[in-house]
């Protein structure tokens, strides 16, 4: 057995370790410029179109101690390579445009720093260009709950252009000036693990992965046993082991029906012992006004033993964003009058997220007090979901939706949903399906079936399917 067959750190052995960064923000904001600046490479160049469309780590030295830098997209269509390197660091350099301001990607990656628990350091970038202001950026982040030291917050802030190198400096001191506070520490005795940031397969060379190492040495010849974590092991035998065995406790816990927490739920306690209930909330609505309202309203319900925390809130559709969020953070969503895109509907299903959509505000604030009060009712389990055709009215009165099955299957006897523009037009039990003239007793994704319901709903073509138990 090597003496380096633990994975636990040994305190006597901690050494400290070099911080890692993350660079988040909104699109062409500065990100890559001001890497290639510290770097002193021209990475943005050779991107195409100029923005990073994959996380890159790179390691730099200042006064003698090393950064760990991770630069990721800030494009909305890599939401997911923002929220895994946001998880992944120590600090979370956070650059705005002093030109451009907040913009929806920056609120994105505050979210994800939040959630993390990681430090924030706000780079303000393009200070070089003659209509920066910096002045206007703080305010606008003051509004999205991040204050600079000298707005009365605690957050470090530096003026920054990665184009004429102005500040970055300064910038590399705060970030071994925090990195120093936090005292990370690693011991290099026991088998290395870490997270992987990204991997990619080479048909001539086989797959290739970017670690980052969090404790520990990672040696040439070692076998890692890997998902999001990744840990070295002594042998291949070992490393099948441990997947057989997460495995095995996986499908135990499947099988035990594992209980998950309240989604969206956290009991902590106050400096005075108090129980105190945190209800993590992601909420988007159709306009700015909606939203002021619906946050207004839920401010109103917090007391003593029960506070929201606000991971993210916006304007327009929930998207793939805020279920990688709330999937991360264990929040709920809630949409106001607003619809839940593909995309997103499909990822909610598969990371289990709580997400409720609304059309009147007392019904949401309604649903909230069942949480605080511990009476909330579970929720439907969605089966299929589909969309109207065409609506047909038989002789003897009945009605038949003529529908496109896009997801899932049905069975007679469940409940049929239709949805208009986010609005619920009825509900009805399905009693029968057909596949033009003959009858079925299943029908699933990729047909066109008639449904013949138990009910005449005001529905038309167009209509949104939504199919659940009974």
């Amino acid at each position: 057995m090597s003496k380096l067959q633990t994975f636990e750190n040994q305190p006597e052995k901690l050494e400290k370790r070099p911080p890692i960064v993350t660079i988040m923000g909104h699109v062409d904001h500065g990100k890559t410029t001001l890497l290639d600046y510290i770097r002193k490479t021209q990475v943005a160049h050779k991107e195409a179109g100029g923005i990073t469309q994959s996380i890159g780590a790179y390691q730099v030295e200042v006064n003698g101690e090393k950064i760990t830098f991770i630069d990721t997209p800030g494009h909305e269509a890599f939401t997911k390579l923002r929220a895994r390197g946001g998880q992944i660091a120590d600090i979370v350099v956070l650059v705005v445009s002093a030109v451009d301001g907040v913009m929806p990607q920056t609120i994105e990656a505050i979210a994800h720093a939040k959630a993390a628990n990681v430090s924030i350091i706000v780079a303000f970038s393009k200070i070089d260009l003659v209509d920066s202001s910096v002045d206007r950026v703080k305010e606008q982040l003051s509004k999205e709950g991040i204050l600079v030291e000298n707005w009365g917050g605690d957050v470090v802030s530096v003026s920054v252009s990665g184009k004429t190198g102005q500040g970055v400096d300064n910038l590399l001191e705060m970030i071994l000036l925090v990195s120093s506070m936090k005292e990370l520490q690693s011991d290099t005795n026991c088998f290395c693990t870490g997270f992987v940031l990204e991997s990619a397969k080479d048909e001539k060379k086989g797959i290739f992965v970017t670690l980052i190492i969090k404790s520990g040495i990672l040696k040439t010849g070692q076998i890692i046993v890997a998902g999001e974590v990744f840990m070295a092991v002594e042998s291949e035998k070992e490393a099948q082991n441990m997947v057989l065995e997460k495995e095995k406790n996986k499908q135990s816990l499947i099988s035990a029906g594992e209980n998950k927490p309240e989604p969206g739920v956290k009991l902590t306690t106050s400096e005075a012992g108090a129980s105190i209930k945190v209800i993590s909330l992601i909420i988007k609505a159709d306009t700015q006004g909606s939203l002021e309202a619906v946050h207004h309203s839920l401010e109103n319900l917090k007391t003593a033993e029960v506070i929201f925390n606000f991971l993210h809130q916006g304007i327009g559709q929930i998207n793939e964003g805020d279920i990688i969020l709330a999937a991360a953070s264990n929040a709920k969503v809630f949409g106001f009058r607003v619809e839940v895109d593909k995309s997103a509907a499909t990822l909610q299903e598969f990371k289990k997220v709580d997400v409720s959509t609304y059309e009147i505000i007392y019904r949401l604030l309604e649903d909230v007090e069942k949480i605080i009060k511990g009476q909330e009712k579970p929720k439907e389990e969605i089966i299929s979901r589909g969309k109207v055709l065409k609506v047909f009215i038989l002789t003897n009165e009945s009605q038949v939706a003529g529908c496109k099955i896009e997801e899932g299957f049905i069975v007679r006897g469940m409940k049929a949903r239709f949805t208009r523009e986010a609005v619920v037009i009825g509900e009805a039990k399905i009693e029968s399906l057909k596949i033009e003239k003959e009858k079925k007793d299943r029908v699933q994704k990729g047909d066109i079936a008639g449904l013949a319901l138990e009910q005449k709903l005001e529905i038309e073509g167009g209509d949104l399917l939504e199919v659940v138990k009974v």
